[in-house]
């Protein structure tokens, strides 16, 4: 009916818009009308999981790698890859950092029993592809670095979340 097809195309138009504010520099570096045809399908064959939009596009930049139009530009997926890894680091559960302080009291011989577990915002993204410098460039709309950027890499970026930033490194 006419009022199911006008929901379906709103659903359809919130969950594009979700990729388009989680993946912001793949839809400057393919450009509006072709991030919103790749974005489309994959709503219409990928409905969200959960309520909150801001967890929806975990499995775009596979996604990416099997689209055809992008045959040619095979860091674009590795991109939106470290896209994801920032949307993750910035919603990841809040949990305070261990300080030396804390572990001042430890007794050495107790230092056997000790496990460590990672901060829940920490990320690592390893590429082949020179995507840290491909994202700055984009991000600053610094269309000279761009051009003049080599794309190879190898490429290993630390992310983590402090306060309201995630920092890249």
């Amino acid at each position: 009916t006419y009022r199911r097809a006008i929901y379906r195309n709103n659903h359809a138009g919130d969950l594009t818009g979700a990729l388009s504010l989680a993946f912001p520099v793949v839809e400057k570096l393919v450009g509006k009308d072709f991030f919103q045809s790749v974005a489309g399908r994959f709503a219409r064959e990928t409905p969200p999981k959960l309520a909150d939009l801001s967890f929806y596009g975990a499995g775009f930049p596979a996604y990416l790698k099997i689209e055809s139009g992008l045959r040619d530009f095979p860091y674009i997926p590795e991109v939106a890859a470290l896209e994801w890894a920032l949307n993750e680091a910035y919603y990841a559960p809040d949990a305070k950092p261990l300080a030396a302080e804390d572990l001042a009291g430890i007794a050495p011989q107790s230092y056997g029993d000790m496990i460590f577990l990672r901060h829940p915002s920490l990320r690592l993204v390893q590429s082949d592809f020179a995507i840290d410098r491909i994202w700055s460039a984009v991000k600053a709309e610094d269309e000279a670095a761009l051009k003049g950027l080599d794309p190879v890499g190898p490429t290993f970026i630390l992310l983590n979340r402090e306060g309201f930033g995630v920092n890249i490194v």
